[in-house]
């Protein structure tokens, strides 16, 4: 398997990357300090096509993949990974299932908008994986009536329409499409992300017609969705990390210690190698998950392995710089406290822990052991 860029692949992690340099970079502190972003961030984000990279091109979209996605995302995260979170929570989850599942009219009235980023999409809802679903519907004659509350949503107060997962009678789970004004809003003060805008979604018995439902009933969000949704996820943490790896190199050359800089000291060169390393490593696991899903290939295993590789490895990443920074790493004068929290947030998503993935890995290779016995 080869893992070279295609043209417009390369030009678009060009441009996204030097959209990171001048723009977020930085700003992200200031932004993280308040908890939210710039309104009009989000129409520089669309001016560069970002909010439509995998949608097909009769809706507005690029048609460029889940590969140049993840990039895309990637690079945003290394600028401001709340920013990143929320181009995933659009493109990889809620664009993704109505371009998979939804009706013609659905695509046709939603997908356009959510291209141009004059809509933000999110999605809400556990039961990946097995997560429990904390949202009801119940059938109300033609129509379905939605209750309940729904944790750590992305952008919950900033979307324009959202998907979520809710549990029917039967207790599977059915995606429906809700519009702003739907639901009520409870943002959270998150310890990481804090530009995401994570918080509540609650539901008061609204009230919804069936034309709204995206997929079949108990069809739940597209396993090829949620595949996705792992691959960016994976891509964001390579993002943080990259922040972190950066950041705590040049802090080490930079500061000296017995007349030497701390680069001279092998403890730290070992931990930039193992830094460089892992982060090779992950890009590697996330890219060929992406190449996968976009040659519409089975890539569950794959995906999940992407995931769990990449945000613990963040993590690592991050507790590496804290340590090069010493003392200094606690405290908002350096940005790698701000990228420590953001890695441990962005292990956490779309319903699932790395637990559940790494169940998901093991009963792939159980299958596979199992049908070639």
């Amino acid at each position: 398997m080869r893992f070279e860029l295609t043209e417009d692949q390369e030009m678009l992690r060009q441009m996204t990357r030097d959209f990171a340099r001048s723009a977020l970079t930085p700003a992200a502190g200031g932004w993280d300090g308040a908890g939210a972003l710039p309104d009009a961030l989000r129409g520089r984000v669309a001016e560069l096509g970002l909010f439509g990279v995998c949608l097909p091109e009769r809706f507005g979209g690029a048609g460029m993949g889940l590969g140049a996605l993840a990039l895309a995302i990637e690079e945003l995260a290394v600028g401001e990974a709340g920013l990143a979170a929320t181009a995933l929570a659009h493109n990889a989850l809620c664009a993704a299932q109505i371009n998979r599942r939804g009706s013609v009219e659905q695509m046709k009235r939603r997908l356009p908008a959510l291209a141009r980023g004059e809509v933000l999409g999110t999605w809400a809802g556990g039961g990946v994986d097995g997560g429990p679903l904390t949202a009801r519907a119940i059938e109300d004659g033609a129509g379905w009536r939605l209750e309940g509350s729904l944790p750590a949503v992305t952008a919950v107060g900033a979307a324009d329409v959202a998907v979520v997962l809710a549990a029917t009678r039967t207790g599977a789970a059915t995606a429906f499409l809700l519009e702003r004004g739907e639901w009520r809003s409870a943002p959270a003060d998150s310890l990481g992300l804090r530009t995401a805008g994570l918080g509540e979604m609650v539901l008061d018995g609204v009230e919804i017609a069936d034309d709204r439902r995206i997929g079949e009933r108990h069809g739940g969000l597209d396993a090829r969705v949620v595949d996705g949704a792992r691959v960016c996820r994976a891509a964001l943490a390579v993002g943080i990390a990259r922040a972190a790896f950066d950041a705590g190199n040049a802090y080490a050359a930079e500061r000296r210690q017995f007349g030497r800089p701390l680069t001279d000291f092998q403890a730290i060169q070992w931990m930039i190698a193992d830094g460089a390393t892992e982060l090779d490593a992950a890009r590697l696991l996330y890219r060929r998950a992406a190449m996968l899903l976009d040659a519409d290939e089975p890539a569950t295993a794959e995906a999940a392995m992407a995931r769990v590789f990449a945000t613990e490895k963040a993590q690592a990443a991050c507790d590496r710089a804290l340590q090069m920074h010493g003392g200094y790493g606690y405290t908002r004068d350096y940005p790698v406290e701000r990228h420590w929290r953001d890695a441990y947030a962005a292990a956490v998503g779309e319903g699932t822990h790395n637990g559940l993935q790494r169940l998901r890995v093991a009963s792939s290779l159980l299958f596979e052991t199992r049908a070639g016995a």
